[in-house]
């Protein structure tokens, strides 16, 4: 089973291509895809340099699941009402908000509810802890008491997106002061304690104090952990993390890709 955060269909920065239904095609799995977003341009402000006097085919941005396994009762949870990234305030205009997918297959003769998760990155720890704790709410209301295992980019870098783009020499200080806050968030974003009081664990299904993020050599900035695992009711083992790299030693993702192996209690 993979879980996808933040796919494209569509867009000019990567080729209009449907890559979904190519990557399901490559493996021979069934799929499940929803948008999140309908970008209204071309991307961030880099992505509209790179890509002027392009044209999106779709412009559709989103969540996928891709399983070689029958899916059953999939569903679509909307974290993210605000609608605040239509004006272009965050540098680009869409519409929607972030979104987890999710569906049942059987592991070992067992249903696992599988959920790709992708929380807003451009809020606070606070607000990203209460689009948690709704999610888990509505997960146990599909799947009570059963095996889960959430997955994907939940953007826990510990601090409000004002404070880390209005002064970045004082978030780079206060990095300098907590080093260990952006591989080790839990004290800082509250979806942990959410997670765990709703009988979640990760400490077993993650490689520990290992940042997620991939730049490009060049780019100095400091990588955090944003993407993690959460297990309820499953023996989780090897977890390891993928670098993102393309055959020409490029990144090839800002994101590295997560490993986990489960099997029911």
């Amino acid at each position: 089973m993979t879980l996808l955060c933040e796919v494209d269909r569509g867009m000019a920065r990567t080729q209009n291509r449907d890559g979904i239904v190519e990557l399901a095609g490559r493996l021979e799995e069934g799929y499940l895809y929803a948008v999140e977003f309908v970008e209204l341009g071309l991307g961030d402000r880099t992505e509209q340099i790179v890509h002027a006097g392009e044209v999106n085919a779709e412009g559709f941005h989103g969540a996928a699941l891709l399983s070689a396994a029958g899916m059953a009762n999939p569903f679509l949870i909307r974290l993210d009402a605000r609608g605040d990234w239509f004006d272009g305030a965050h540098g680009e205009r869409r519409v929607g908000g972030t979104i987890a997918l999710g569906a049942k297959i059987a592991v070992s003769g067992r249903w696992v509810t599988m959920v790709s998760v992708h929380l807003e990155s451009h809020c606070d720890p606070e607000l990203r802890g209460q689009e948690m704790t709704r999610m888990l709410e509505m997960i146990e209301k599909i799947a009570p008491g059963e095996p889960a295992i959430l997955g994907g980019d939940f953007n826990t870098s510990t601090a409000p997106f004002t404070k880390r783009r209005d002064d970045p020499a004082a978030w780079l200080e206060q990095l300098a002061r907590e080093p260990e806050r952006l591989t080790l968030p839990e004290r800082y974003e509250p979806l942990f304690e959410a997670a765990r009081q709703a009988g979640y664990e990760w400490q077993e299904c993650n490689v520990a104090e290992k940042p997620t993020q991939r730049f490009a050599e060049s780019n100095t900035r400091p990588r955090a952990k944003l993407d993690w695992f959460f297990t309820r009711g499953l023996e989780a083992s090897l977890p390891q993390i993928v670098e993102a790299v393309g055959q020409d030693g490029k990144p090839s993702s800002d994101h590295e890709a997560l490993l986990v192996t489960i099997f029911p209690r």
